[in-house]
């Protein structure tokens, strides 16, 4: 499922949402609070539901948005396979792009899972067999470097993550018929 469908369905149906948005994202509810109060003198029966139908509203545009310079470099650039095409799309549009939908990521899946949580609390209170107490433990802020030490990870386990996928000679050349470049040997 995509990102966009996803936030469309929420709108559709956003449940529990607003109590996270409020716990989760209170400077996002306090916002959204404010706009309603202003467009309709007071708080109408249902804001809270209004209210987070419109803050999700707000990040599916931002999503759009930002993804249809990224949809018009690849149009362009990669599925055409038409390197002299101008392109307005700069590599700094596609570096925001990718953060904003990743913090977009980021907050529904804390809010929906932190949504589904307090259900399955409720549950699990009640006596009920769960996997609340797992929910409870994947919550907990993970040190990845710590972890990978834990498993006693070969020494060098990270430096993937620290070679550079391109230089801009690289970038320069027309990408759609370079082939990938071979992985460099290290000398261990």
């Amino acid at each position: 499922m995509n990102l966009v469908k996803l936030l469309d369905m929420l709108i559709r149906h956003p449940g529990g949402l607003w109590d996270c948005f409020l716990r989760y994202f209170p400077d996002d509810a306090a916002r959204a609070r404010a706009e309603i109060l202003k467009k309709e003198g007071q708080l109408p029966s249902g804001w809270g539901l209004l209210a987070c139908k419109r803050l999700i509203g707000a990040d599916r545009s931002a999503v759009i948005n930002a993804a249809e310079k990224a949809n018009r470099f690849v149009s362009k650039r990669a599925a055409h396979s038409v390197p002299d095409v101008p392109v307005s799309t700069t590599f700094s549009d596609l570096d925001d792009a990718i953060d904003l939908i990743q913090k977009v990521t980021e907050k529904y899946t804390l809010l929906v899972c932190a949504e589904r949580r307090q259900d399955l609390e409720a549950l699990h209170r009640a006596g009920a067999p769960t996997v609340y107490p797992v929910l409870v433990q994947m919550q907990k802020n993970i040190d990845l470097l710590e972890e990978m030490k834990r498993r006693k990870l070969p020494e060098g386990w990270d430096s993937s993550f620290l070679e550079p996928w391109a230089k801009p000679e690289v970038i320069a050349l027309p990408l759609g018929e370079t082939p990938p470049p071979k992985r460099r040997a290290t000398g261990n």
